[in-house]
């Protein structure tokens, strides 16, 4: 199969032409390549939905030598089409007026023989179908649903299914209900061939659905539903109206007044109804005054006891509106108040009324739209509609969806419709008008005949843009490579967009301090790209500055404002100094643009030095000793060493390439102070106090101190010092000096810079140890009575029997001091040997001897050892038999059985402890040795 194109019919519009482009599809087959019998079968035919020619041929299908198809059965194929009727050339086609090709259907054919043969056997019948395909899904809209009120068993609940096409309808499809709980069915009534089907359940007895019944799905129930293109519906229900209100009640009530609908075809003169399924009671009235809306004269018979015997009639122009009018029921005429009078609403709607029909969409002027401004579109229909909720045209502003809302209109024929365009909307090929919908609202008649929401005639659009986004200045360039030095430049400006009002006048220039600049011969060719001339008057930075709002677009948006510091550098080449000015000293020679090299001299007390350059052109930029310098500014100070120190000044000019390097070489005199500002130590005071041109000093340190630091401090930073030979830093702690009992000389040597030298000499005496007491005392077992402390030298220890000896660890609190215990050395913080323990009292002494030798401290510890408690057995064998059960050490009662022929038995008793006794029978046994022999008696024989 294969697509061919072409134009189609041309619609007029004042002003306007459009062209719309048709696809045909044409379905080449080959001839048959000899004549023979006319054969003639069914195929079909498929073309796309909306096609305005469909082309087809017959061969492969039928032979013959002419074809003829029956024209009279195209009807089903769309509103007008044409075909060749006979023809001996097997290709035929179907030409379609729009809408095109959109249902589907059959058509007969017969091929004969010949044209004058086309009888008999010389004629064959076959049936063509036609089939589009890509046709649009139905879609359910809404479902409308019973009015509210109370309902009783044989009432109709009747639902109308609208659909966004004309379906067609087969079998019996159904909408499932929840009726107070039960499942019921509403079945398809009518509506076939339009976009509505109507579907009816009747309330059976029993029924109860006090809360309102509840719509739950649509199925086809074994039929099918589907447009003429044979697409079948999609049969989500959409947009259900609320049963909350529709009530079921079967139960015999007391008078009722449901509100109900009354319905009339539109323009009937008379109406006829009844209350009989709405209303129950001995009496109806209804309140007559309320129907005048409805028409011109009206008639109501009231207060009938017949349910059956209102009506409303009529003059010109009749029913032609919807209504609404009030009516009681009461248990009789005599009993009509509170609980015996119900009452309730009719509503009079009339049906076949008119759909409103969309006539021609108004839409905004040609031009381009900026954010705030409206988009106004006014929908005109064919006749006056009302409008309940905010109805919307969908829009889609370039690449984004948007909504025209309601705005007026309602009670007329012309709706006007609003869309103010947002911020970041943007649609450079003009907006699209979407769809209308109801959006939850109703857009109907008077006659409650809800308009046919399709836009006919809609007005082209493609001019209707929208920008909102502000032309900008994407960049700024000088145009070529001219010499950076050059006074006179071409600038190009470039805006995101074209702009109209640019000017001269539009762009400040921003020259630097004592120089200018202008603008002239600003020209374009698109309006996006702009040259401008650039005049220059002196070298430095030049800039250019763009005000916000200066320049618009199409839409009327300005610009965003635009500021460049730096749009051209004028440069010069000039790298020298005018002078150099320095803190101390003189320079040598005296200074001269020309000359590079100086030097100077300052004395010792000089540490810093600074330097003043000024540059002869002031966009150069210089630096001292590599960081920048203001010019004719003092730089940061540069620290100066013992001797030369080279100071570098580097000047780069405007151009940024040329450079100049002078050099300062300054000569800082060496210091000969070799005093003392300061000494401290570690410990103690030195005697007499520190001063300068003292150079002897004592100090005295208890024997705890066993080393000492130093902290010398020189005078002058450039001198060095020692402690004992070893290097120190000024103001900082010497490596510790050991400290011997008794004298310890300490020297302390100064240098200068220029190399002289200065000691002093300090004399540390350190005093013997005279501790002798103990830091800690541990023992092997128990603990000591009472905890151990320094002062304390008495000292109780009670152990178990199983303790035979205990290990004393003494720690002194003097290192220096010796201790022993029982008269046997022991190091401090070791154990001593393990002495023996007696049952009963042990005495053990610890002295201590500090290290001057004559200072001692004895600890004295009482150690008490208790005797054994154990009466244990750790064995027990016999002579003969076996101890029932096996032995062991808790278990007190054993038995044995021996031979008749056993009359004695001895046994081994083993003790758990060597110093417990055992006896036998009273009978004392030594623990290890057989016991005396115990005599057996035939039976039970006990030893204890």
């Amino acid at each position: 199969m294969t697509m061919r194109g072409g134009f189609g019919a041309v619609f007029g519009r004042v002003g306007f032409f459009f062209f719309v482009l048709v696809a045909c599809v044409q379905i080449a087959l080959t001839a048959p390549a000899s004549a023979q019998q006319p054969t003639a079968s069914d195929f079909t035919v498929t073309a796309p939905y909306g096609s305005t020619r469909i082309d087809y041929s017959f061969a492969g299908h039928a032979t013959g030598g002419t074809y003829r198809v029956d024209t009279d059965d195209y009807s089903p194929l769309g509103p007008s089409s044409s075909a060749l009727m006979v023809s001996s050339d097997p290709a035929f086609y179907v030409f379609f007026q729009s809408p095109g090709f959109i249902g589907a259907g059959t058509v007969r054919y017969w091929t004969c023989t010949s044209y004058q043969q086309c009888t008999g056997a010389d004629r064959a019948d076959g049936t063509i179908t036609f089939v589009p395909t890509g046709a649009p899904t139905p879609v359910v809209t809404s479902v409308a649903v019973p009015v509210n009120g109370s309902y009783r068993a044989g009432d109709p609940l009747q639902f109308t299914v609208n659909f966004d096409l004309d379906v067609t309808v087969t079998g019996t499809p159904r909408i499932a209900l929840n009726v107070g709980g039960g499942p019921r069915y509403a079945d398809y009534v009518s509506g076939s061939g339009t976009s509505a089907l109507v579907f009816t359940h009747t309330v059976q007895p029993g029924d109860m659905a006090l809360s309102g019944i509840a719509v739950t799905g649509l199925s086809a129930n074994g039929g099918t539903i589907r447009t003429a293109a044979q697409i079948d519906a999609n049969l989500a229900l959409n947009n259900i109206a609320s049963t909350a209100g529709v009530l079921v009640d079967t139960t015999p009530p007391k008078p009722t007044a449901n509100d109900f609908t009354v319905t009339a075809p539109y323009g009937t003169t008379r109406i006829d109804y009844s209350f009989a399924g709405h209303a129950t009671g001995g009496r109806y009235q209804v309140n007559g005054s309320a129907i005048f809306p409805w028409g011109n004269i009206k008639t109501v018979l009231t207060g009938s006891t017949d349910p059956d015997e209102f009506y409303v009639d009529f003059h010109n122009p009749g029913f032609v509106r919807a209504g609404t009018a009030p009516y009681w029921t009461c248990t009789s005429q005599q009993q009509c108040t509170g609980a015996d009078r119900a009452d309730g609403t009719i509503t009079f709607v009339p049906t076949g009324a008119p759909t409103p029909t969309v006539t021609s969409v108004a839409v905004p002027a040609n031009g381009t739209y900026k954010a705030g401004d409206p988009l106004q579109f006014t929908v005109n229909f064919d006749r006056d509609v009302t409008v309940t909720g905010t109805p919307q045209i969908a829009l889609t502003v370039g690449t984004v969806t948007r909504t025209a809302d309601y705005v007026s209109g309602s009670g007329s024929s012309a709706l006007v419709f609003r869309y103010s365009v947002q911020a970041g909307d943007l649609a450079p090929n003009g907006v699209v008008v979407g769809t209308l919908s109801a959006n939850g609202g109703m857009i109907r008649s008077v006659a409650y005949a809800n308009a046919n929401l399709a836009l006919n005639n809609t007005g082209n659009t493609s001019g209707v843009l929208v920008d909102t986004t502000s032309p900008e200045v994407q960049a700024v360039s000088v145009v070529g490579s001219p010499p950076s030095d050059v006074g006179n430049v071409t600038l190009e400006i470039v805006f995101s967009k074209p702009v109209t009002g640019f000017a001269v006048g539009s762009i400040t220039p921003l020259p630097p301090a004592g120089g200018s600049a202008a603008l002239t011969n600003l020209r374009t060719s698109d309006n996006i790209t702009y040259q401008v001339d650039f005049g220059m008057t002196v070298p430095g930075t030049y800039g250019i500055q763009i005000a916000a709002g200066s320049v618009t677009d199409a839409a009327g948006n300005g610009n965003v404002a635009y500021t460049n510091n730096s749009v051209w550098v004028r440069f010069s080449d000039d790298a020298s100094l005018s002078s150099i000015v320095s803190s101390a000293g003189a320079l040598s020679p005296v200074f001269a643009p020309g000359t590079l090299n100086y030097t100077l001299a300052v004395d010792h007390d000089t540490e810093t030095l600074t330097l003043t350059p000024l540059v002869s052109n002031s966009d150069a930029t210089v630096t001292v000793d590599g960081q920048a310098v203001a010019s004719g500014n003092a730089s940061q100070p540069v620290p100066l060493l013992v001797g030369a120190n080279v100071i570098t000044i580097l000047v780069t000019a405007h151009d940024g390439t040329s450079t100049q390097t002078y050099t300062v070489t300054a000569t800082r005199a060496p210091s000969g102070d070799v005093r003392l500002t300061g000494l401290a130590t570690s410990a103690g005071t030195i005697d007499p106090a520190f001063a300068p041109t003292v150079l002897g000093y004592g100090l005295n340190v208890g024997h705890e101190v066993d080393s000492l630091s130093v902290t010398p401090t020189v005078a002058e930073a450039t001198a060095t010092v020692t402690v004992n030979g070893q290097a120190v830093a000024s103001g900082s702690a010497s490596q510790p000096v050991a400290l011997a009992v008794g004298a310890t000389p300490i020297r302390i040597d100064v240098t200068a810079a220029d190399g002289t030298v200065l000691s002093y000499l300090l004399t540390v005496n350190r005093l013997a140890a005279s501790n002798a007491s103990l830091a800690a005392l541990s023992i092997g077992a128990g603990a000591l009575e009472p905890a151990f402390s320094p002062g304390t030298s008495n000292y109780t220890v009670n152990l178990d029997h199983d303790t035979e000896s205990l290990t004393f660890t003494p720690a002194v609190a003097d290192t220096n001091a010796t201790v022993t215990v029982n008269g046997q050395a022991v190091a401090s913080g070791t154990p001593g040997q393990a002495l023996p323990l007696a049952v009963g009292t042990n005495a053990v002494s610890i002295v201590v001897t500090a290290q001057d030798g004559m200072s001692t401290q004895t600890y004295t510890v009482t150690i008490v050892r208790a005797g054994s408690a154990n009466a244990n057995l750790a064995g027990l064998l016999l002579s003969a038999g076996t101890l029932e059960p096996a032995f062991a050490p808790g278990t007190r009662a054993y038995s044995v059985t021996v031979d008749h022929g056993v009359e004695m038995l001895t046994l081994t008793p083993t003790a758990a402890h060597a110093n417990a006794a055992i006896t036998i029978a009273g009978q004392p046994a030594a623990s290890g040795a057989a016991s005396q022999p115990v005599p057996l008696a035939i039976g039970r024989t006990q030893s204890p």
